[in-house]
């Protein structure tokens, strides 16, 4: 299959601002932001529409699918919630960082529920992620305190080249990949620890 040298879906207005999930003490809730932004940049590439949708919904109300809010969760499960359940618009249900009950009911606008018909899992190889994301974002796990130091906590730019660790306990969302100037690839990521990071 051949696959563009360099996709940005950032570049072509398929995603939403990084937001910071680290409100009120939650730092736990990853695995939401990273579900919420793959939904939002499919819709856009979809409808050319984009849309802010709530990851403070996924926080409160995908517990039954076995996410436990600002404690962890997994993407996976936040995409069978979706599956049965309308997704509201960021603006009507806005994150709070704490868990709260479940307002899916009361939101205006969004995704009505059976929107998100699934996901498929991406294979293991580096190929098979470009392939993916050549189509649209796609969720990963990722090792957050990887390295000495935590390097991946404190990035603040270019290529980041820490060892990867092993411990997958933080999701993101990949938005594109490439080569830079010195001729390094990278994967571009869309993370949930607000503006500062990576800057």
């Amino acid at each position: 299959e051949e696959l563009p040298t360099s996709v940005d879906w950032e570049a072509a207005g398929a995603t939403t601002p990084v937001l910071d999930e680290n409100k009120n003490g939650c730092f736990g809730a990853c695995w939401a932001f990273a579900a919420a932004a793959a939904v939002e940049s499919a819709h856009y590439i979809r409808t050319k529409n984009l849309v802010a949708y709530s990851e403070q919904q996924l926080v409160d109300c995908s517990s039954a699918f076995g996410n436990h809010g600002c404690q962890g969760g997994l993407m996976d499960f936040a995409y069978k919630y979706l599956e049965t359940n309308p997704l509201c618009e960021q603006a009507s249900y806005e994150y709070t960082g704490t868990v709260g009950q479940c307002r899916a009911n009361s939101c205006t606008g969004g995704l009505q529920a059976g929107a998100v018909t699934g996901h498929i899992e991406v294979g293991h190889t580096e190929q098979d992620l470009m392939s993916a994301v050549a189509q649209q974002p796609v969720t990963v796990g990722v090792h957050g305190a990887m390295g000495d130091m935590n390097a991946f906590q404190l990035y603040k730019g270019g290529v980041l080249t820490a060892d990867c660790g092993t411990k997958v306990d933080h999701g993101v969302t990949i938005v594109g990949y490439g080569v830079d100037s010195n001729g390094q690839r990278y994967w571009k990521i869309k993370n949930s620890y607000g503006v500062g990071w990576g800057i």
